[in-house]
């Protein structure tokens, strides 16, 4: 009987499909669609892109719009049933882009997509969607309609297609994220000076209404380049430390021509932290012999500390073994502790207790006591704490004596080294076990 059962196969469709004739999978089809309407949707979706029809742009428009509908009173959200129909759709979306994009067929790709972008912006902003599954395709969209800007298109259907997104960017639900239609048609020469003062203005309206206005700050800073005149409006309407921020951020994501924009021309007038601009692009570029020459015209007293922080704790260790020495100078105006750190990301042991034996202090060796013995510098440590506990309990008494031996206590336990417990055992109960508070609290 077990080995019956086990001869009986689950059923598959390709075996059904392959003893069935077209007529009835047609007849199967429509009537299922009329029975359930998410079917119906996914089927429609997913053959749209081979209907030749003669407004292509429409069909989809029509087909995203069954099941993105406007939102108001009577319809205020989108429920989980809609999300699940809508992802399908969109993922199907993108393989049909993708197909029509490896067959050169860009119109097909650019009407699909563009209908695609705009329904997720409606989504997004309206809607206030923040799934990853519709952010992940809004970013599949984006990069295949740069691709498809970047084709040597008809000029009249280039004309049609960038005024077309440009009308879909002005729609008062587009707001840009980080990454956008807005900075793709900007990167492929898209706009006129007009239409970027046009944008500008309605994009600083937007911005009113949103609490982080980074990201369409960065995209503003886009598209002023390369005209002084609406940089300068934007150094009136922002912070100067806001645009510092976005221009790194531009940075960050190897967009250097805008900060170069602001930072060299002299017409802007932008000179907030420009030095470690210049600093963080020598960074990203990775070019590290002119990161050094950059850092050290840095002068820490004209950068904010929570920035001098972000930039220090952001060096590489490949630049730092490699440098760091050219920097030794300059570190001496950090705080103490990013000296430290700098000197351990770079694996200078020998630096590091230099400047642990000048700085005399018990609490920063223990910060880096276990860098230290991991590193081969076990004498050097124990060295050090028989110095440091011999001078506290020498010129301390009473109960400080003991809570000192308390945390140090605590924290030998914790660092696990038997021979530099055992050797600073030894100096307390051997100099001061005379004294009761340290016999009674002794290691």
């Amino acid at each position: 009987m077990e080995e019956e059962i086990k001869r009986i196969q689950k059923l598959k469709i390709k075996d059904i499909l392959s003893d069935l004739k077209a007529v009835d999978i047609k007849n199967f089809v429509s009537s299922y669609a009329r029975k359930d309407a998410s079917f119906a949707i996914a089927f429609k979706s997913h053959f749209i892109s081979r209907i030749q029809s003669e407004d292509q742009e429409k069909k989809y428009k029509k087909i995203l719009g069954e099941i993105i509908k406007p939102k108001t009173v009577n319809n205020p959200r989108i429920t989980q049933a809609q999300k699940k129909t809508i992802n399908i759709i969109f993922e199907d979306f993108v393989h049909q882009m993708n197909d029509a994009l490896s067959g050169a067929d860009y119109k097909e790709a650019y009407f699909l997509t563009k209908e695609s972008l705009d329904k997720i912006a409606y989504l997004q902003n309206r809607y206030s969607i923040g799934d990853i599954s519709v952010e992940k395709v809004r970013v599949k969209f984006l990069d295949g309609m740069d691709m498809i800007l970047a084709q040597d298109l008809a000029p009249s259907f280039r004309n049609y297609a960038e005024n077309a997104l440009i009308e879909l960017v002005r729609k008062s639900y587009y707001i840009p994220k980080s990454y956008n239609l807005i900075s793709v048609i900007n990167s492929h020469h898209g706009f006129s000076k007009n239409e970027k003062e046009e944008i500008i203005s309605e994009l600083n309206v937007k911005a009113k209404n949103i609490a982080d206005k980074s990201t369409v700050l960065s995209t503003l800073i886009e598209l002023s380049h390369p005209h002084v005149n609406l940089a300068k409006e934007l150094m009136i309407n922002f912070d100067h430390s806001q645009i510092f921020y976005a221009l790194k951020n531009l940075q960050s994501i190897g967009k250097y021509d805008f900060a170069d924009f602001y930072t060299s021309n002299k017409k802007i007038q932008f000179s907030y932290q420009v030095n470690l601009l210049k600093a963080y692009e020598n960074l990203y570029r990775e070019k590290y012999q002119s990161l050094t020459e950059s850092i050290l015209n840095l002068k820490t007293a004209e950068v904010q500390t929570i920035d001098l922080d972000d930039f220090i704790d952001s060096l590489p260790k490949p630049y730092l073994k490699k440098e760091i020495s050219n920097l030794y100078g300059w570190m001496e105006s950090l705080r103490f502790i990013h000296q430290c750190n700098l000197l351990c990301k770079a694996e200078k042991d020998e630096k590091l207790l230099e400047i642990l034996r000048i700085k005399n202090e018990i609490e920063w060796l223990k910060a880096y006591d276990s860098f230290l013995v991991n590193h081969g510098h076990e004498e050097d440590v124990l060295s050090l704490y028989l110095k440091y506990v011999e001078e506290y309990l020498s010129s301390h008494i009473g109960l400080k004596s003991a809570e000192f031996l308390n945390r140090l206590n605590a924290h030998l336990k914790k660092l696990g080294n038997q021979k530099i417990i055992k050797e600073v055992h030894n100096l307390v109960n051997t100099k001061f076990s005379h004294r009761k508070a340290i016999k009674k609290n002794a290691l």
